[in-house]
């Protein structure tokens, strides 16, 4: 691809474009780079070397005075017509030669600065020194493939320590296991399905101790998505079961409370009417008591 090429198709937004490397993140960011170059079809420098010119030996007229067999071959006019056609076609791949190595010195320039252009300020300082794209790209795996063995032990050995608390849902933690298990198969560690599966239940909390060894003794295989949604029903249920004790020990609480609760009079004595009116009873209409007969 020319450079006029390149600036006709750069007036429009590209959207493979990858994101600006900052020193993390070095093997995603190198493949949407190498897909960002293959769109602009430079890729190939990556892969060719710079073509050189070829040489081919043409035999030429000896300039002493005694004259050789190779002398009187080339005083034939056959091979003489023959020597013409091998140089044309040389002075031809030659003249090939001479393009394809300016077309791929402008390829290789291209390509360098998509890469160094997609890089922090302070990256583009270190890497814009180097000659070609390759000198360029070795330098980086040199530098962060060493980080990204690093990185690839650590995530490793986070995954096989990783502990669930009883304080989380435990559909999002076994969540968080899968997305650090992903991180490790996208750094080329190979993870069978049936041990992702054994380290979500092996890191199952306590509490979980029937749910753990129901599918410990389990024969029949399952997936890690219906394991996870097993877990998800599990946990829904106890939560259930949970809301509905606090439920009942409320209600419980609440009829001891009433059944304590004593009724009074509102601050003023209670007069026993009755014991009046057996008062009156015994007195006449004048006020007096009555005469008990005798």
């Amino acid at each position: 691809m020319s450079i006029d090429e390149i600036t006709v198709c750069g007036t429009a937004d590209d959207f493979n474009k990858p994101f600006k490397f900052h020193g993390s993140h070095f093997k995603c960011w190198q493949t949407k780079m190498l897909f960002f170059l293959n769109t602009k079809k430079v890729v190939h420098v990556l892969k060719e070397d710079i073509p050189v010119i070829p040489v081919t030996s043409i035999p030429m007229a000896s300039n002493s005075n005694s004259k050789t067999s190779m002398d009187t071959n080339i005083c034939d006019p056959t091979r003489k017509a023959e020597l013409e056609k091998l140089t044309v076609k040389h002075a031809e791949k030659g003249k090939q030669a001479n393009i394809d190595i300016h077309l791929w010195k402008e390829n290789d320039y291209l390509c360098k600065y998509f890469i160094l252009n997609s890089l922090a300020d302070h990256l583009y300082d270190l890497y814009v020194i180097h000659d070609t794209t390759k000198n360029v790209l070795n330098s980086f795996q040199n530098k962060y493939n060493t980080k990204e063995a690093g990185s690839k032990k650590f995530v490793v050995s986070r995954y096989l320590n990783y502990k669930m608390t009883d304080d989380k849902s435990v559909e999002e933690q076994s969540q968080e296991l899968q997305n650090i298990a992903h991180k490790i198969l996208v750094k080329g560690v190979q993870l069978p399905k049936q041990f992702q599966i054994d380290v979500v239940i092996y890191n199952l909390h306590p509490a979980w101790k029937d749910f753990k060894n129901t599918f410990k003794h389990k024969t029949k295989e399952f997936c890690l998505e219906s394991l996870i949604t097993r877990l998800r029903i599990e946990e829904e249920a106890r939560k259930q079961e949970l809301n509905e004790e606090v439920f009942d020990v409320s209600n419980n609480n609440t009829k001891k409370k009433f059944a304590c609760v004593v009724l009074k009079p509102n601050g003023k004595k209670f007069k026993n009417q009755n014991r009046h009116a057996n008062k009156n009873s015994n007195r006449n209409k004048n006020g007096n008591p009555q005469k008990v007969p005798n």
